[in-house]
């Protein structure tokens, strides 16, 4: 088995240990993102924003698999998003910076 595949399993392990902690399955979305498999990584994400609407860093991270999928739109959006809700420095320099980007 992969580095991958262990990365999965772990996270999946924890996720069915802990179904309600949105930090996990914002693990499991980062290993889906490295491998491009963007819509699972979407529902990761989308989990961890119904467990914690109010947590700028999983909409960043949404607003990257948007960008990375070319949904400039729904990108954006999810950056704005995260402009409101005080995120932390790393999370909003990664939000103001993908939002020069894509609105240049």
């Amino acid at each position: 088995m992969g580095n991958y595949e262990l990365a999965l399993a772990d996270c999946t392990k924890a996720i069915d240990l802990e179904p309600n902690n949105a930090g996990f399955y914002d693990e499991r979305a980062n290993v889906y993102r490295q491998f491009e498999k963007y819509d699972l990584a979407l529902t990761d994400y989308n989990k961890c924003i119904q467990l914690a609407p109010n947590d700028a860093h999983y909409y960043v991270g949404r607003g990257g698999v948007y960008q990375s999928m070319g949904e400039k739109d729904l990108a954006i959006a999810d950056y704005k998003k995260a402009l409101t809700l005080s995120p932390g420095p790393s999370d909003l320099q990664r939000a103001q910076q993908a939002l020069n980007e894509l609105e240049a």
